[in-house]
Order: C-alpha cells, then sequence, then structure tokens
C-alpha cells in the first residue's frame, strides 16, 4: 500500500512538472520576438558550429591582391588587410566567442549555485562568510574584475574562461541564495528533514528544483555578459590572440582601418550586438515564462 501510495505521488509530480513545462513553452511561444531572437541565435550558433562546411573560405585563407575589398558577391562582408574572407572568419569568430562565453558561463553557474546553496540553507555565520566575500568581489565591476585577472594569468583561450567565470561568481551565488532563503521555510523541507533527510539530499532533491527557472534564466543573461566580455579581453589583447580568429580580435585588428575600410569592424561588431541583443531578450522570454508570479 505504501509503494502505491509513493508512486502515486510520483506520478502526480511527474504530471505537475510536464504540465508547468508545458504551460511554460506556451506562454514562450506567445512571445513572437522572443520566437524570432531563438531563430537568429540558433542560426548563428549553427552556421558558428559548422562554419567548416558554411564558410566560402579557409580560415586563415589569404589572398593579398584582393586585401581590403569591400562586400561584393564574391565576399559578402569583403575582406581584410592579408585578403582574408571576413565573413568566413566571422564564422569561425563565432565559434570561438561562443565557446569561451558558454563554458564561463557553466563554470560561474556551477560554483555560483554550490556558494549560493550552501550561503541559503545554512545561513548564519556560512552565510556571513560567503556573501561578504562575494560582496567584496561585488564592488569591484566585472569587466575590471576580469581585466585583473586575465593580465594576472596571461592572455589565452583557458584564461580567458577562468577570468570572466571568476568575475560571473558573485552575481549568481546572490541570484541563487535569494530563493533558497524562502524555499527552504517551507512545511515539505521541514518534514523531510524531521524524518531524517541529509542536507545535501535537501538540497538536490527539494530545494534546487524550484529555483532551476531562476538559474536558468541567469545563465542566459550570463552568456551574453561574457560575450561582450570575451570581445572586450580579446580588443585589448588580454583574451584570444590573433590570427584565431574572434569577434573582438577582429575589432581590434580593424580599428586602424576604420575610416577607410569600416566592413573591418562593422559585421564582427553586428555579430557580437545581435548576439548578445538575442540573448537578452530570450533570458526577458524565459522569466515572463517561467515564473508563475509573472504570468498574472
Amino acid at each position: 500500500m505504501m509503494g502505491n501510495g509513493k508512486n502515486k505521488a510520483e506520478k502526480a509530480q511527474n504530471n505537475i512538472s510536464h504540465s508547468r513545462l508545458g504551460d511554460a513553452v506556451y506562454q514562450f511561444s506567445r512571445n513572437r520576438l522572443a520566437v524570432i531572437c531563438l531563430i537568429v541565435l540558433l542560426v548563428i550558433i549553427f552556421s558558428s558550429v559548422f562554419a567548416d562546411f558554411v564558410a566560402p573560405y579557409g580560415i586563415d585563407e589569404q589572398q593579398i591582391s584582393e586585401a581590403l575589398m569591400p562586400p561584393s558577391l564574391k565576399h559578402w562582408f569583403g575582406t581584410d588587410n592579408y585578403g582574408r574572407d571576413i565573413f568566413s572568419r566571422v564564422l569561425y569568430g563565432g565559434r570561438i566567442s561562443l565557446l569561451v562565453a558558454m563554458m564561463a558561463t557553466i563554470l560561474s553557474t556551477a560554483v555560483g549555485v554550490i556558494l549560493g546553496s550552501l550561503a541559503g540553507y545554512y545561513g548564519g555565520k556560512v552565510d556571513n562568510l560567503i556573501m561578504r566575500i562575494m560582496d567584496i568581489f561585488m564592488a569591484i565591476p566585472s569587466l575590471l574584475m576580469a581585466i585583473v585577472l586575465a593580465t594576472s594569468l596571461g592572455a589565452g583561450l583557458r584564461n580567458t574562461v577562468f577570468a570572466i567565470a571568476i568575475s560571473a561568481i558573485p552575481s549568481f551565488t546572490r541570484v541563487v541564495r535569494a530563493p533558497i532563503l524562502a524555499v527552504k521555510q517551507n512545511e515539505y523541507i521541514e518534514a523531510s528533514r524531521a524524518i531524517g533527510a541529509r542536507p545535501l539530499r535537501l538540497i538536490i532533491r527539494h530545494i534546487l528544483p524550484n529555483v532551476l527557472a531562476i538559474i536558468i534564466v541567469q545563465a542566459t543573461l550570463g552568456v551574453a555578459n561574457s560575450i561582450i566580455s570575451v570581445a572586450s579581453l580579446s580588443f585589448l589583447g588580454l583574451g584570444v590572440q590573433p590570427p584565431t580568429p574572434e569577434w573582438g580580435t577582429m575589432l581590434s585588428t580593424g580599428r586602424s582601418y576604420i575610416t577607410k575600410c569600416a566592413w573591418l569592424v562593422t559585421y564582427p561588431g553586428l555579430a557580437i550586438v545581435l548576439s548578445v541583443i538575442c540573448l537578452n531578450v530570450l533570458g526577458d522570454a524565459l522569466r515572463d515564462a517561467l515564473d508563475p508570479r509573472l504570468k498574472q
């Protein structure tokens, strides 16, 4: 009998979860701007991931006789000072920019969720210690902190990921901590604790699923911020180094020709702007769809 009751409870919980997911998908699909941004973002990601098949020219294929050519049917985005096709390099650069941004966001989200969960669940001295450290880090603008860290660690792909991830951890920690403080006061958490459920099980099985929507939204917005940080570090020479194509690096190398050959910086800049706008719109749409309090 107890087994049947438990199975029924699990089925009921699964039905509720599916209902919430379906409702969230429906709410999201009603936002036309968000759907358009999702399609555009998927096109950018697909084109970058499969740049080897989509790009008409190689990553470093040079044609000196065609250097600094304006956009044409042969070179859609023009060529740079070495005769390299900018459209192809924007696609390959998107692979690097998006990869670094996503890796940094995954790392900062993981650490932020752990620290925020510990601070929110245990409270007291643990909460004070973690949050005071986060306050110290948040007193420094995240981009400035990323610049300092990148300078200390040195330029390169891996160090860029670490620099951006570390600078984003405080914001994730605060975002996760706040709802956990409220969720842990619910009766079912107290009941689980009373029957001997361990803190780790409570956090993973009962608390984090209730704040998952907030984590997803923050991660989406975090990728957008990371793209800007990656481009900024590369533009300053502290991130991805030439000749590796990356949107910020392309802006840096093309700024010397901005008055005569504006296309060298226009298209990498548009790629950054378009990606960030789409991610921000998606983040807002996901927040509206996943947060029941905003549907009323």
